[in-house]
């Protein structure tokens, strides 16, 4: 979690690649980086298990015209040698 939201929103290459192939398939890059673009940070603010292979992220962005916004972020992972990948995602709170 740390390290994915910890490149964000500067290294977006970075991020991308810490995405599955099949997420990835999902969206084109172009929409991920411009979506990064519109945020200036992003900060976790907690995370919690979420059962298996997933983790609830609180996280707190903010946009680059200075405003915030809040949200619980539902990550799903699978192991990818000695680390994880993201397999998908979905607004939870």
């Amino acid at each position: 979690m740390s390290d994915y939201y910890g490149v964000l929103p500067d290294d977006t290459r970075s991020g991308w690649s810490m995405l599955s192939s099949g997420y990835q398939d999902q969206t084109s890059y172009g929409d991920y980086r411009g979506f990064w673009n519109t945020i200036s940070s992003v900060s976790v603010d907690r995370t919690e298990p979420a059962g298996s292979n997933a983790v609830d992220a609180s996280l707190t962005y903010t946009r680059t015209d200075g405003s915030t916004s809040s949200e619980v972020r539902r990550l799903f992972l699978e192991r990818s040698g000695s680390g994880y990948l993201i397999t998908g995602d979905q607004v939870v709170g």
